[in-house]
């Protein structure tokens, strides 16, 4: 029987999941038995076949959908034969001592019922989650009216996190932060696990409190740290997490709080939560997208400058095309060619002339088009067309050369970002192919050896670990990648936690063409993979395939009456489209197994699909040699085009 029992559960986070279980196992050497439960909840990222081909021992639970987290951390439990049992998140890396060290002070303190460790972000910095006070009405007025942030040190301000505690300090406190959660088995088990009625959020405080009410001790141990990459569960800015968030705290007010109290509760959260939602809508989606506004503002006004100017040259009327259907005209315009400018591409990072003139000229072209069918009436001039054409060109290639500049030359966020590896030559040398591969703008200034003396044959160095300092100001690096493979990770998190030097790490562990970063708490951590480029991983390719979706669902739900009439087996088409147009399926999709790795390869994923590639294996007249599931997804990935979706569309609708 094992002595600790730890329960992972993982959605769509592959490689964080794999560094989690590296570090786990580099953990292991403690002297007790460890199992490890990974229950996934129906990922599509490869997950599966990761954890097949390098962890062959971890207990692994498969969910046909997503059940949430508190449910698949109970079908965990449900197993688990551990003395006691480790909740763990899947984009966190312990050190190395952390596994052991809980366990020496749950033997040495019968009393406590969960413990919980030291965290810090990928940045190093400390995460003041790691230890809670109960979130009462003041206590969540303060943390959303920004007071905690404000007064951090205070005992009245700082309540929710207790940040008047010493973070160095070990303590009882209320609350544990459900990314590590050490139980002992006896007080788990009966309170039942978490609370399955929360889908996502607020059922580690609702635990935590249970477990605090059965009369066990809830403990903050910061003897040892681990790194919890934090964001990669959710987009704080969507409305789905503004429902899941809500839903979860009203559950936690209405078991744990009545009356007007709770009621105050809930509308105070309500609140606080639109509030938060709107502001972070406003910061990625209109911030975020503010060279394309500006585009959209500087092309609108381009074409009325240019309606005034004609209407004054050829009409001897300033005010002739001064009327809603020119307005609406003009609106149109700027409209149509700054979408399609979007659409190939001028506003991704990977910025190329021609993805401007391609968007432009179809743009024009979709214009002209849609002005020869207008009636004579609605109708400008073709010649303020091109003319505004031609204008949008330098307009935009002007916004977007200076947007540039201010980024590498004001904010200092677009220029060459400098990386320094930390790591044995080999590794390094993957790390290095696998970072120019993903960003081919990064400048690798070298290696350090992960030691502090260096060996005879030093060539390939800079300097050693023990100089790192230096070599970051000398060379002015942004970032450092360090390898659990070629050094502890409690050295890692020494040197990460060292104040003043504002860069950004990245870790890279058993899986050495894959390294993962994140340092924000409201961000998705990002990985670089040395893999093929794929298509289907472009934002030219994944909003083409969208079209193609969107525009086949339009089509099937006009033509359904038809359709239906083809027999009883295509009368399912319908719901089929709609689950298309709401962007919750695509049309084709992978064939079984979903998204797995080919000779390191690592699919896109795609949403659920109505139809597999299955035609197409079937019908390889255009397509090379194809021997297996496995190549033809590979394959399909690669190559994209819009053609492979409407043949299996067109088979599926009108010939099967």
């Amino acid at each position: 029987m094992p002595t600790l029992s730890i329960v992972i559960v993982n959605y769509n986070v592959r490689h964080f999941l794999t560094n989690c279980l590296d570090s786990i196992e580099k953990s292991k050497k403690m002297g007790f038995q460890v199992e490890t439960i990974v229950v996934d909840n129906a990922s599509i990222d490869g997950s599966i076949s990761a954890i097949h081909a390098s962890f062959p021992e971890v207990i692994l639970i498969e969910n046909k959908t997503n059940v949430g987290f508190g449910k698949a951390n109970n079908q965990g439990f449900s197993v688990a034969s551990g003395q006691y049992i480790l909740a763990l998140n899947p984009d966190t890396i312990l050190q190395e001592d952390t596994l052991s060290r809980c366990w020496q002070f749950m033997e040495s303190n019968r009393d406590c019922g969960v413990l919980g460790v030291k965290m810090v972000d990928g940045s190093g910095t400390y995460l003041p989650e790691s230890k809670r006070g109960r979130p009462g009405l003041w206590n969540a007025f303060c943390k959303f009216s920004g007071l905690t942030a404000l007064f951090p040190k205070s005992k009245w301000m700082s309540g929710y996190y207790l940040g008047h505690l010493d973070e160095d300090q070990l303590q009882e406190v209320d609350v544990l932060c459900g990314a590590f959660m050490f139980f002992r088995s006896e007080a788990l088990l009966p309170c039942k696990g978490f609370d399955e009625d929360f889908f996502m959020y607020g059922e580690d405080i609702d635990l935590s409190v249970r477990i605090k009410k059965a009369g066990w001790k809830v403990v903050y141990l910061p003897d040892t740290r681990i790194i919890h990459f934090k964001g990669e569960s959710s987009k704080k800015a969507s409305f789905n997490y503004i429902k899941h968030f809500y839903q979860s705290m009203s559950i936690y007010v209405g078991k744990h709080y009545t009356g007007w109290y709770g009621g105050a509760f809930r509308l105070l959260i309500r609140l606080a939560i639109w509030l938060t939602a709107g502001i972070s809508f406003i910061k990625h989606n209109v911030l975020g997208n503010f060279l394309l506004i500006l585009d959209f503002a500087l092309t609108f006004a381009i074409q009325s400058a240019l309606k005034k100017s004609w209407a004054v040259f050829y009409f001897d009327d300033p005010d002739y095309y001064d009327n809603l259907a020119s307005q609406l005209h003009t609106l149109g315009t700027s409209f149509t060619w700054i979408f399609f400018l979007w659409f190939f591409g001028h506003y991704d990072l990977n910025w190329k002339p021609r993805r401007q003139w391609t968007g432009l000229f179809f743009g024009t072209v979709g214009i002209l088009i849609v002005y020869s069918l207008l009636p004579s009436e609605w109708r400008s001039s073709r010649f303020l067309i091109i003319a505004g054409a031609l204008i949008t060109v330098f307009a935009t290639l002007l916004t977007r050369k200076l947007s540039v500049w201010v980024l590498k030359n004001w904010l200092q966020k677009g220029r060459r970002q400098n990386y320094l590896i930390v790591a044995l030559s080999e590794n390094a040398k993957k790390i290095r192919e696998t970072l120019q591969h993903n960003e081919p703008e990064a400048n690798v200034i070298g290696f350090l050896y992960p030691q502090n003396t260096l060996p005879t044959e030093s060539k390939d160095y800079l300097n050693t670990i023990q100089n790192i300092g230096q070599v970051v100001d000398l060379y002015k690096a942004d970032n450092i990648v360090f390898s659990t493979d070629d050094m502890p990770m409690q050295r890692i998190l020494d040197l990460m936690v060292q104040p003043d030097k504002e860069v950004r790490y990245l870790i890279t562990g058993s899986e050495d063409t894959a390294v993962v970063s994140s340092n924000s708490s409201t961000r998705q951590g990002k990985f670089y993979h040395a893999a093929s480029s794929f298509r289907l991983s472009q934002g030219l390719y994944i909003r083409l395939k969208r079209a193609v979706d969107v525009g086949t669902a339009f089509f099937v739900l006009l033509l359904f009456p038809m359709i239906a009439m083809m027999g009883p087996k295509k009368r399912n088409i319908f719901n089929a489209a709609w689950r298309v147009l709401k962007g919750k399926a695509t049309w084709v999709g992978y064939l079984p197994p979903v998204a797995e790795a080919v000779n390191n390869e690592i699919l896109p994923p795609l949403k659920p699909s109505i139809w597999t590639l299955e035609h197409l294996k079937n019908n390889l007249d255009y397509l090379p040699m194809v021997t297996d599931e496995y190549a033809l997804n590979q394959y399909y990935a690669k190559n994209y085009s819009p053609v492979m979706d409407l043949s299996i569309l067109y088979h599926k609708i009108f010939v099967s």
